[in-house]
């Protein structure tokens, strides 16, 4: 491996609301600005959750915000449905 490729290498945990990969979402499952659209409707938890979370994550450390900035759940609902990102 290239250093240029140890320097690209991204390690984001954080195991505080952590589910089993097939289970359908209970209560709180992600933050409100990085949750994704499965999550958001009560969909089976995929691993396209993560991958939408670390888009989210990527987003906010380049723009310095979140790409869905609401007050509440059903405005990033809505900001997502429409593609509305800041």
């Amino acid at each position: 491996m290239t250093e240029e490729v140890k320097a690209l290498r991204v390690k984001l945990i954080d195991f505080g609301s952590a589910r089993q990969s097939d289970q359908t979402p209970e209560t709180y499952m992600q933050s409100r600005f990085y949750r994704a659209p499965d999550v958001m409707l009560g969909l089976r938890v995929t691993s396209a959750v993560d991958m939408w979370s670390l888009g989210c994550i990527v987003y906010s450390l380049s723009m310095l915000e979140p790409p869905f900035y609401a007050t509440t759940l059903m405005e990033v609902r809505s900001a997502v449905s429409k593609g509305a990102y800041e």
